[in-house]
């Protein structure tokens, strides 16, 4: 008796076999049609089916990837502004507008009255939207820059109930300070309760995140790599103070105790309403 002949090499019957497990295992085909597959019918067809199911993998790869929209950053400007002093209280509004803009967030200008400007105090922080928070600022920083905080939640940590000013309570509203990367030498040895006996209104942690993300988009630098901003106009839950600095390459969020004092610990001196 004569043996027939197979109609394809053993490699390529292992190889076709192996294909319908593949379309079998992925769902690609009904299992009639890779039944025909095995007994080598319609084998032409394999490398057809074989590119269409890997094509719609990579569309749903694809597709995955693009239902995650990178979070809204700060894009550092190409020229780098005038200095503060040189700059008008309108312009700088305009800048922080503009930064506002890149991260999606509202800039009301209604109901906004500027401080009157102090001799020394140049630049301008704009709180210009109702429903920015501790965490929506840091949140910014981070996708911007490295970044690290104390707490996953600012927001429970620092209440804006114990802030000097917060836009839950004041509505939007602009404050003046020193244009500098350090925070206040002249604030130094002071701690948080010193700073209250002296009536000296300091910085807020939300303040501090705002001057971080614009010196940040005007310049490409950061604040406090030498020393700590003590926020005096924020604190903990518990009383302790936030602070911030720039360490190890991150932005750092961080806190003392109220009665802390160190030459290398500064308020940043605030010019408000």
């Amino acid at each position: 008796m004569i043996k027939a002949t197979s109609v394809v090499s053993e490699s390529e019957n292992k190889r076709l076999a192996f294909a319908g497990m593949l379309m079998h295992h992925v769902g690609v085909l009904p299992d009639q049609i890779v039944e025909k597959f095995s007994r080598n019918e319609f084998r032409a067809e394999i490398p057809d089916r074989l590119l269409h199911a890997f094509e719609l993998e990579e569309i749903s790869q694809k597709e995955s990837v693009t239902l995650i929209p990178p979070r809204p950053h700060i894009e550092v400007l190409h020229e780098t502004p005038k200095p503060c002093a040189k700059r008008t209280a309108d312009e700088q509004i305009a800048d922080m507008k503009m930064m506002y803009n890149m991260l999606g967030w509202t800039f009301t200008e209604s109901g906004l009255i500027i401080p009157e400007r102090r001799k020394g105090f140049d630049r301008l922080v704009v709180v210009g939207d109702l429903t920015l928070t501790n965490n929506r600022a840091y949140d910014a920083c981070d996708a911007s820059f490295r970044s690290r905080r104390y707490t996953s939640d600012l927001n429970i940590s620092v209440p804006s109930d114990k802030d000097e000013r917060h836009p839950t309570k004041n509505g939007v509203y602009a404050v003046w300070f020193r244009d500098r990367v350090e925070a206040d030498e002249e604030l130094k040895n002071l701690s948080a309760d010193d700073l209250i006996s002296k009536e000296i209104k300091g910085i807020t942690l939300l303040e501090r995140e705002l001057f971080e993300l614009v010196y940040f988009m005007e310049t490409g630098d950061h604040l406090d790599k030498q020393n700590w901003t003590l926020c005096s106009g924020s604190r903990n839950f518990d009383g302790d103070v936030p602070g911030a600095y720039r360490n190890d390459g991150r932005f750092k969020v961080c806190w003392f105790y109220c009665d802390n004092r160190d030459s290398n610990l500064r308020s940043r001196e605030a010019v408000s309403l």
